[in-house]
């Protein structure tokens, strides 16, 4: 009788594999074809594909057979969904690939699954955990002696030391990644302009603004070439944001308008367009005009699942904005609300910048004891830090102005 039940359910178990293999042939066919659902169709459609091809794909990892299946199906869909900013639905799915594919004799899916699931957490902001998968996959990556997967791993490990502020690791890997990929004919050209963009942030960064703008056209030129617009669209935006920090405020117009063009109706896309022509109307001391573009980037961070770096930073600029127009207490309430997000984030030069933002308005508004504290609590977090030096004695100053005023 036993045998009779286990026998029952083995052969349920194939049926039930088959009826899902099937499944998955006719989405891998379904993606192949019709990958517009992914570039085009509107938010809450998007969200319903991809709910039903991620609870596939999951369901699948139940069953060895069907995990490299699922794990292609995962990767190919994955860069649609992160243009469409809807990148955080696959963080569930590829940690459950990431142990369905360890051992199994497949190192080159594992390698890819490992750099987006590194990926996915960077752009939450999670550096540690990001960090950990692009390494284990680079010591992958170093076991296959496949010059692809070492170059693409490098790439996603400058990208993650890039958003740690360490510059010099940042670079010195895009640099190996440059190196492998030239070893290696499988979409150099596409890596080249990925690269030279990642380059370019970590020149910005450290305010090489010349160097940036050169590694940014580079990326911009080669994506021209290979008809990536949302590609281009983001190294406009990287071309706006050197032009203003050279005071070029003209020409970062005109890159904020090109690269809205380029990106189109792609909303995670345009969040940091309009943030940045946001802060180009705030160095024209145009506030109001200002404070009407962040709130579009703040109506747009509701309709998609978008990393909270964004929310932080609109948050912080719309509290920026309602300062410098005098609106108190609002300032006051949204400055709060930023903070809370820049402390999630463990950032304590734009904590810094943001309690900053909340003194000042707490001391227009009568508050003074509470801007103090918050000036005090701007200093101890960029005390120990080197290069915020001038920063430092700007927060010193303000806070003796106010000190002495009382």
């Amino acid at each position: 009788m036993l045998m009779g039940v286990q026998r029952m359910r083995m052969m349920e178990s194939i049926e039930a594999v088959g009826d899902l293999n099937k499944m998955m042939g006719n989405r891998v066919r379904r993606l192949h074809k019709h990958v517009e659902i992914l570039t085009t169709a509107d938010p809450e459609e998007l969200l319903r594909w991809l709910d039903r091809l991620t609870v596939l794909v999951q369901n699948a990892c139940r069953y060895p057979e069907l995990v490299p299946t699922a794990a292609d199906l995962a990767l190919e869909a994955y860069p649609h969904s992160e243009r469409r900013g809807a990148s955080a639905y696959w963080q569930p799915t590829f940690n459950l690939l990431r142990h369905a594919l360890a051992g199994s004799g497949h190192p080159t899916q594992e390698v890819q699954v490992l750099n987006r699931l590194g990926q996915q957490h960077r752009l939450q902001s999670e550096l540690e955990p990001a960090l950990s998968h692009h390494q284990e996959a680079l010591n992958l990556a170093y076991h296959l002696e496949e010059s692809q997967w070492l170059a693409q791993t490098n790439w996603h490990l400058a990208e993650a030391y890039r958003f740690q502020r360490q510059f010099d690791l940042a670079r010195n890997h895009a640099l190996q990644a440059w190196q492998f990929w030239q070893e290696t004919d499988a979409e150099p050209e596409r890596w080249r302009g990925a690269v030279a963009n990642t380059l370019g942030i970590i020149a910005a960064s450290q305010k090489d603004y010349e160097t940036a703008a050169v590694y940014f056209e580079q990326a911009r030129a080669t994506h021209l070439q290979l008809n990536l617009p949302i590609e281009v669209g983001r190294n406009l935006l990287n071309l706006g944001w050197v032009a203003m920090e050279q005071k070029e405020l003209e020409r970062a117009r005109v890159c904020y308008e090109m690269a809205l063009e380029w990106v189109g109706d792609n909303t995670a896309d345009k969040i940091p367009i309009l943030n940045n022509i946001g802060s180009l109307y705030v160095a024209q001391e145009q506030y109001q005009q200002a404070l009407q573009t962040f709130y579009e980037a703040e109506h747009l961070l509701s309709q998609t699942k978008i990393q909270p770096l964004r929310q932080a930073e609109v948050t912080h600029n719309i509290a920026y904005a309602l300062l410098n127009l005098e609106q108190w207490e609002q300032a006051i309430a949204v400055a709060q609300k930023a903070a809370g997000y820049w402390e999630a984030l463990a950032e304590p030069v734009q904590l810094s910048s943001l309690l900053s933002i909340l003194a000042r308005a707490s001391a227009a508004h009568g508050e003074r004891e509470e801007a103090l504290a918050s000036y005090d609590r701007a200093l101890a977090l960029v005390e120990t830090l080197p290069d915020q030096q001038k920063w430092r004695q700007t927060l010193q100053e303000w806070r003796q102005a106010l000190s002495d005023n009382l």
